[in-house]
């Protein structure tokens, strides 16, 4: 974004001159021009930013150790053959008793939920999974007889329904067809590789190498669109494609990424970089709308006469017709969430002795590009209804922040915060002698107070009310439901057990999987 300044050279009417210049900063803020506080940092056009030598706000009070919770009381483990009798929470209650012998299941979306056969090593070369899926009643809709490589759905799982539809990539056939909720296959297996359907659109692949997604080795596949119907609505023109959001489809020609509309019709040009370009196959990540803003990136990497790299990426936003909200200054850049992206400023680099420094930053910025959160940070989680966890610069314990960046609490006296979900995080207790040794797992509220003890061994985030927990160990499973405020709802005697999902939640006793709801009544 170019920064357009105003030099108005007048000897006489000096009132004049103090009138314009107000009625011309006035226009600045008010058509968006994003306004950087010299409080925080200063750039000038064509130049990184300069961190302003302001004070630092003083981190929270911080032990000398931090304290140790006893980890050593199990919470109450359930060792009753029958588990049909145990449920506590009235909220909760079986709707299928354990049934199957599925090797790995998947919550529930649209009602439908993937389930799995494996055999093989382990290794995702040499193990196969066998995939279908099942809906709420128990019923087998898509039979389980569709085969692919581990690595096909390594980082996403079983593909989820979206729309009503999915889309499933067989060995067997060494493509991708397209089936409904109730099992008809809509769309053949005539596509290489396809993702989800958003919009009425699904962007789908053909030509390249059979396992990937992405260009490899060379090669260079086509992806264009296509409807619920199998239709060909946007052409096999692009080297990349992902789904729609916001009315915009991020493809890539040329090793550039652009934006389309549901038409097929160029949005913003091929003029960018992803969010992180780390190579090829699935590591490729597209830039995608969050919020109506995306985090795009210009430079790359660089050869000097030396030989040697330097990476010039930058980051910076743009919005769903292209316009850029932030100058690209930015070494790294997070996606919008309540309202805000976290961003960071320099970078590990050498000085003229060749000893490696750092004047990284972190802060936030708000949807039209002003700070909103000072950047004093050494990292910056992403924000979840208006709080994130960080970590000040010169501190090495975590604290809550709220979208302005004031400490809502301080979390000395844990080693690990993540999981924001239901007004609940996870929290982990270390040993004495700060070695990243998790003794217990627990959870606060959302103003500090511990809410559950760190006593579990495992935890998965808060859903609908209830959490999965964990009191065994590797060798001996033990998973039950807590509520929001700790009370047993499900006693701790699965092997395993997934968060709930739409209402329902699967959860596996003596090798075979049931399914639990949430009583609504």
């Amino acid at each position: 974004m170019t920064r357009k300044i105003l030099f108005i050279t007048i000897t006489t009417m000096s009132v004049t001159v103090v009138a314009l210049g107000v009625l011309i900063l006035l226009q600045l803020q008010g058509s968006g021009e994003p306004v950087y506080d010299d409080d925080y940092y200063t750039y000038e056009e064509n130049t990184e930013p300069t961190a302003m030598p302001t004070p630092t706000p003083s981190p929270p009070d911080e032990p000398d150790e931090i304290p140790v919770y006893n980890t050593t009381k199990d919470p109450e483990v359930y060792e009753h053959e029958d588990p049909l009798t145990l449920l506590v929470d009235p909220r909760i209650q079986w709707h299928i008793p354990p049934t199957w012998d599925f090797d790995q299941v998947f919550p529930f979306v649209e009602g439908m939920a993937g389930v799995e056969y494996i055999e093989g090593d382990g290794d995702d070369w040499h193990t196969i999974h066998t995939l279908g899926y099942m809906n709420i009643y128990g019923e087998i809709v898509i039979p389980i007889e569709h085969i692919h490589h581990a690595f096909m759905y390594a980082y996403t799982g079983a593909p989820p329904f979206s729309e009503g539809l999915v889309a499933i990539r067989s060995e067997e056939h060494l493509a991708t067809g397209v089936f409904d909720t109730s099992g008809n296959q809509v769309v053949p297996f005539e596509n290489d590789f396809g993702w989800s359907f958003s919009e009425g659109l699904m962007a789908v692949r053909r030509g390249g190498h059979e396992w990937y997604a992405f260009s490899m080795w060379g090669e260079v596949p086509h992806w264009g669109f296509i409807d619920t119907q199998g239709n060909v609505v946007i052409p096999f023109e692009f080297d990349h494609a992902t789904d729609f959001s916001y009315g915009r489809a991020a493809v890539m020609r040329d090793g550039h990424w652009g934006f389309i509309d549901r038409t097929g019709e160029v949005i913003i040009p091929f003029i960018y970089g992803g969010p992180h370009d780390y190579g090829h196959g699935y590591h490729v990540l597209a830039p995608e709308f969050h919020e109506e803003l995306a985090v795009v990136s210009t430079g790359g990497n660089v050869q000097n006469e030396d030989g040697s790299w330097v990476d010039t990426t930058r980051f910076g936003f743009i919005d769903i017709y292209g316009n850029e909200i932030t100058p690209f200054i930015f070494t790294r850049a997070g996606n919008f969430s309540s309202g805000l992206a976290v961003v960071r400023l320099g970078e590990q680099q050498r000085d003229a002795y060749g000893n490696w420094y750092s004047d990284i930053r972190w802060g936030a910025i708000d949807a039209t590009g002003n700070i909103a959160v000072p950047f004093y940070f050494r990292w910056i989680g992403h924000f979840y209804d208006g709080l994130a966890v960080a970590q000040f610069l010169d501190s090495r314990y975590h604290v809550v922040i709220d979208t302005h960046g004031e400490v809502v609490f301080s979390t000395n006296q844990f080693n690990n915060i993540y999981g924001q979900q239901e007004g609940r995080m996870i929290v982990q207790a270390s040993t004495q002698d700060h070695n990243i040794t998790v003794r217990g797992t627990g959870f606060i509220d959302a103003r500090g107070n511990l809410v559950v003890p760190p006593v579990y061994s495992n935890v998965r985030p808060f859903s609908q009310g209830f959490a999965a927990v964990n009191a065994g160990s590797w060798v001996d499973d033990r998973w039950g439901f807590i509520d929001l405020y700790g009370n047993i709802a499900v006693p701790l005697i699965f092997e395993d057990a997934l968060s709930f999902s739409e209402g329902f939640a699967w959860v596996r006793h003596n090798g075979l999987w049931g399914i639990l709801r949430i009583n609504e009544d």
